[in-house]
């Protein structure tokens, strides 16, 4: 999976607006939240195409910032994200970004992105999806 955060000007109409020329650049978002930060918009943004994304959204002028995920299978259980930090910090592997994507009643589907994701992929490899 293809993970950015883009930064834009923040105003009305802006989540329509980039989504609008994600889609129509024929680019899937599969997962999209954001927030305001005083005059900024933030937005994590996960797609099927990184490498069009990151040009069509910077020449809107968005400041985008690109990492590729690893999706994981993790209980849903307290302490479930604790122990793969925990694996991934025992390993020196940094974590830079986690977001949970969805939650049912056994399982959750988190996307995270670390300083190397080659041997996080080989660490946890009983969660990658």
């Amino acid at each position: 999976m293809n993970s950015l955060t883009v930064i834009a000007a923040d105003r009305t109409g802006v989540i329509a607006e980039l989504a609008g020329l994600l889609g129509s650049n024929g680019i899937n978002i599969a997962v999209m939240d954001g927030r305001v930060i005083g005059t900024a918009a933030i937005l994590h943004i996960d797609v099927d195409d990184l490498p069009l994304a990151v040009t069509v959204l910077t020449r809107a002028g968005c400041q985008v910032m690109a990492e590729t995920v690893l999706t994981l299978r993790v209980e849903n259980v307290p302490g479930a994200l604790v122990r793969v930090a925990r694996e991934l910090s025992e390993a020196t592997i940094d974590i830079r970004m986690m977001r949970t994507v969805s939650r049912q009643s056994n399982n959750c589907l988190v996307t995270i992105a670390t300083s190397d994701n080659e041997r996080a992929r080989q660490l946890l490899a009983d969660r990658v999806v």
